[in-house]
């Protein structure tokens, strides 16, 4: 039997939505991703050909990485097509666009718990409007992409899935943090990559004669 969804409450959640942030006359638009529209998680060009290319060994002292030679036009273009792609996806969610669907993911996840089902609409409802507001730094695709999979295999606590209880605010962004994670080392590298510099030429000693 599917569980039973908590009534109305994700309903509500979205008519209460924030107004949209406007500038003037002018009104802030980010683009909405899904998991179905994210940038690529490997772009093997830009993620690995390129830098396979370009960079120098690794520093013993853990510094950046020297190029061993110049970034060219197309390379630097490869690469900062990358990084601008990924940036986005990044972002938090903007409440007056993505917050009915992160209700909604916090909705379904909730109900999957029987404890919370037994717990009155009022208080379930004020608990997902402080929640949302928590994960406002986070891109709705990776809120929901959390919430499914706490949904599908529970909390992971001390080794073990806890099908019984809902997570704790910082146990929902640590899975949230792990949906974002690969996508935030390729803009890593990527904007490493595109700052760093050419190696300096090692001085040849030549003894006087």
């Amino acid at each position: 039997m599917a569980p039973k969804r908590l009534p109305n409450v994700a309903q509500a959640l979205v008519a209460t939505q924030d107004s949209p942030r406007t500038s003037g006359n002018e009104l802030q638009i980010r683009r909405s991703y899904t998991v179905r529209n994210l940038p690529s998680e490997l772009d093997r060009l830009a993620d690995v050909d390129i830098p396979s290319r370009v960079l120098g060994p690794w520093r013993a002292s853990g510094g950046r990485r020297e190029l061993r030679r110049a970034l060219t036009e197309d390379e630097r273009t490869a690469v900062a097509l990358r990084a601008s792609a990924l940036v986005p996806a990044l972002q938090g969610y903007d409440p007056k666009t993505d917050g009915d669907r992160v209700a909604l993911a916090l909705t379904d996840m909730y109900s999957s718990f029987a404890t919370a089902r037994r717990e009155d609409e009022s208080t379930v409802l004020g608990r997902i409007d402080t929640v949302r507001r928590v994960l406002v730094e986070f891109p709705a695709w990776a809120i929901e992409a959390a919430c499914r999979s706490i949904q599908l295999d529970g909390v992971l606590r001390d080794g073990r899935r806890d099908l019984r209880w809902p997570p704790s605010d910082p146990e929902l962004i640590a899975v949230i943090r792990q949906q974002l994670a690969p996508y935030r080392r390729r803009l890593v590298d990527a904007q490493a990559l595109l700052e760093a510099k050419p190696q300096e030429p090692v001085k040849q000693y030549r003894p006087e004669l």
